[in-house]
């Protein structure tokens, strides 16, 4: 055995053991790709034409939960998941082997925030714009089995940076120096 033990703890999953990033992200498309396959595949029907790992796209990549393995946001640019909102994008988050779906949306580049929620770091999603062209931002919280959003925020284009990190991370007020409005979740009107 590999195994060692320091005051009676054993670690049998060493970080000496986990693939390099590299490997993962191979490991990453294959395994998504075969997922996408049999979610596209109803019965008889065969996706045509089939997943391709070139149908996959990763946007971005982190470490949301800690366990060494990266987690992806990818976009898939296939017909049997783009429409007329656009081409499906998931975050998927590594959980044994497979990957599985934490987030689906029609898209929007995201920051990993210093927060966590049950274990895996809080994001902010990009979702659009509001009528004053200020870029609005969801708070995006793991409730456990997915995210889920908690708080919306404009940002002004005028403004470079938004200090997203630090205004989520503190509290829900909009901050003046920093062009920003807060919307809850629940005011979809206060966005168009």
């Amino acid at each position: 055995s590999l195994d060692y033990c320091f005051a009676m703890v054993c670690d049998t999953d060493s970080a000496q053991q986990r693939p390099d990033e590299v490997t993962q992200r191979t490991d990453f498309l294959e395994a998504y790709r075969a997922q996408l396959q049999d979610r596209a595949t109803f019965g008889d029907y065969i996706p045509d034409p089939p997943i391709a790992v070139g149908d996959i796209q990763i946007l971005e990549s982190a470490d949301l939960d800690g366990d060494g393995y990266q987690d992806y946001y990818a976009m898939v640019e296939n017909i049997n998941f783009c429409g007329s909102g656009g081409c499906m994008h998931e975050i998927t988050l590594y959980d044994e082997g497979n990957y599985r779906q934490i987030l689906a949306n029609s898209g929007g580049s995201f920051m990993v925030l210093p927060t966590q929620q049950n274990g895996v770091f809080d994001i902010a999603l990009g979702s659009g714009q509001t009528i004053d062209r200020e870029t609005i931002y969801e708070l995006q919280r793991f409730d456990g089995e997915a995210y889920k959003t908690e708080l919306r925020v404009g940002c002004s284009l005028l403004v470079t940076y938004c200090g997203l990190p630090q205004t989520f991370e503190d509290a829900a007020f909009g901050d003046d120096t920093q062009k920003m409005r807060f919307f809850p979740v629940e005011d979809e009107d206060a966005i168009r």
